[in-house]
């Protein structure tokens, strides 16, 4: 067995530098700061509440769920799957 490892001769580079803005994350902080920085007296915004306070515009519609029909069929069988 070689003393090195060929794991130790491995040097990444650098492909490109992304830029990711994360709000949702700090929309997250500042309501669970809000916990912390209020007094008891004050009542606390629940999540829906305070998403609808602090953000603009219209929100994503309600998602549509729907039961499928079941196939009564093998599902082991590749026509089943198709």
């Amino acid at each position: 067995m070689n003393e090195k490892s060929a794991l130790s001769e491995i040097q990444f580079q650098i492909i490109a530098q992304l830029n990711v803005e994360y709000t949702v994350g700090n929309v997250v902080l500042l309501w669970h700061g809000d916990w912390f920085l209020s007094d008891d007296s004050s009542p606390r915004w629940n999540w829906s509440g305070f998403m609808q306070t602090v953000t603009i515009g219209e929100s994503s519609r309600c998602a549509d769920i729907r039961v499928l029909p079941i196939i009564d069929m093998n599902p082991n069988d590749l026509s089943c799957t198709y």
